[in-house]
């Protein structure tokens, strides 16, 4: 059966007999009492393996933001198109919409090569993802090395 708490502080315009130093031992009284039987009492949630990483899927899945930042993305497509078309003398300007729409297909494709991929592990009973899944995903796909990246 779980304590009860202390009486709180009467205040001194209810009690007028109380002097100052009384009043403060009382409250110094009931706060510490307070403070143990909360301790106590405290019940500390403890998750089951994988229910933590479920409940995060589940928050991704719900959020209608971006996975990968706006920033270091827009870096890199502005390189990669820099290096492109360097090779051509041409200037490359983006508007931000662009940008944008090119951020979340980008992101849009790479989850879904990435459930392909896990779709193909747990083809051959594993749970963990390999680079042979991404091959095999890649190439069942049809876009094998077509970026020149080449899964070993």
């Amino acid at each position: 059966m779980p304590r009860k708490a202390a009486k709180t502080k009467i205040a001194l315009s209810q009690n007028p007999k109380l002097n100052k130093k009384q009043d403060q031992e009382i409250q110094i009284r009931s706060t510490t009492a307070v403070k143990y039987e909360s301790t106590r009492d405290k019940i500390v949630r403890r998750f089951r393996p994988g229910e933590k990483a479920i409940k995060e899927l589940k928050q991704y899945n719900r959020a209608p933001s971006l996975l990968i930042r706006k920033l270091p993305f827009q870096r890199l497509v502005r390189d990669v198109a820099s290096n492109y078309f360097t090779e051509q003398n041409q200037n490359f300007r983006w508007t931000p919409n662009a940008l944008s729409v090119l951020q979340g297909v980008s992101e849009d494709y790479m989850v879904s090569f990435f459930e392909d991929a896990y779709a193909c592990a747990l083809h051959a009973k594993r749970v963990t993802l390999l680079s042979k899944d991404m091959a095999l995903a890649s190439r069942i796909r049809g876009t094998r090395n077509i970026t020149g990246i080449h899964f070993k």
